[in-house]
């Protein structure tokens, strides 16, 4: 079974640990605190094909404190995970600082570069558009997804996008037109989910138009409030 090294990087607080755990089974929790330090998770993945990879998933810490340290355990990376908060217009600005630590230490044709918009669930708060995130995703020549470390599948699909593109390219120098072939293809399924959230909610708002003007703002408090996420 081939080993893969993924790192996670970010600023704090755009859900990098929030995405790893889901993915490891673990639940979502809206309690999720900053990493402290740099961890590994291990899990083993089989693509449609029947390939095995045993994935070596490394969460760091986004403060700056941190860069220094992180520089360490980015050596021998394959995919680099880039995570920012949809909501969050300073951590997708600060993404390109990641990106340089992580070809200062592995050079640039040596991964594969994925860039992620974190927290979809909260769409009524984007302040980054999907079209922002595309763009600089293609500027670095890295496939792009927006996601929501509160849906176990759209996680689920995440890692095997990226790691099917990966085993699909053998060597993970991006070609641009592969790479807009497969984001066309796949990135369709991730995001799903969220376009079927967003319909259920508005069929809930239709629904409450059918009550009285007081049942419909404590309809309205209690089953579309902001989803926590972190």
């Amino acid at each position: 079974m081939k080993k893969l090294k993924l790192i996670f990087v970010g600023e704090h607080a755009v859900g990098k640990t929030s995405i790893i755990t889901q993915y490891m089974g673990n639940g979502y929790s809206s309690e999720s605190t900053s990493t402290i330090g740099t961890d590994k998770s291990l899990k083993d993945i089989q693509l449609e094909n029947g390939k095995k990879f045993n994935l070596e998933i490394w969460d760091t810490p986004g403060q700056k404190k941190y860069s220094a340290a992180n520089k360490i355990f980015m050596k021998n990376t394959k995919i680099a995970l880039m995570v920012y908060d949809i909501t969050n217009e300073k951590t997708f600005e600060i993404l390109n600082e990641f990106y340089k630590q992580i070809i200062e230490v592995n050079g640039k044709e040596n991964v594969l570069f994925v860039v992620i918009g974190n927290k979809s669930d909260l769409y009524e708060e984007k302040v980054v558009s999907k079209e922002e995130g595309e763009e600089y995703a293609k500027s670095i020549n890295a496939l792009f997804f927006e996601t929501s470390a509160t849906d176990h599948q759209c996680i689920e699909n995440l890692f095997k996008d990226i790691v099917n593109y990966y085993d699909e390219q053998k060597n993970p120098k991006i070609e641009e037109h592969l790479r807009d072939s497969f984001m066309l293809k796949n990135n369709k399924h991730v995001n799903n989910n969220i376009q079927d959230d967003k319909k259920n909610d508005d069929n809930n708002n239709d629904d409450n138009n059918n009550v009285n003007i007081n049942n419909s703002i404590h309809e309205e408090d209690s089953n579309n409030g902001k989803k926590k996420c972190c």
